[in-house]
């Protein structure tokens, strides 16, 4: 089943990729910086927040409440250690991972969407 999303979740879906790819460019920085955050937890707020793209001007503008629920869940899939789990654990290349969390991404932005409509 081939379903479009909407725009705005298009829009976001290449966000996603675009990071998880970046991460991937620079996993032993990223590594670095996440093992640095676990011996020295003070220096957690340092870490790049970046996970969360722009979705302000489209869901946040209809129902904030679900863009912070949303936040929430993308804080979850989108994630340097998602990647790295799906990479180093379960054994799937750099562009499977990435594949796999930019859908699981998408379908909770398309929830979103939908519900707010």
């Amino acid at each position: 089943m081939n379903r479009k999303l909407p725009s705005a979740a298009n829009a976001h879906t290449a966000s996603r990729e675009f990071l998880l790819r970046g991460i991937l460019a620079r996993q032993g920085s990223v590594r670095a910086v996440i093992a640095a955050t676990i011996t020295r937890p003070q220096t957690v707020a340092m870490r790049p927040g970046i996970r969360f793209l722009p979705l302000e001007d489209t869901l946040g503008a209809t129902d904030p409440d679900a863009l912070a629920q949303l936040k929430q869940d993308l804080a979850v899939v989108v994630t340097t250690e998602v990647l790295f789990t799906l990479t180093d654990l379960c054994g799937l290349g750099p562009d499977e991972a990435v594949s796999s969390a930019v859908r699981t991404a998408s379908v909770l932005t398309e929830t979103a969407v939908r519900s707010a409509a």
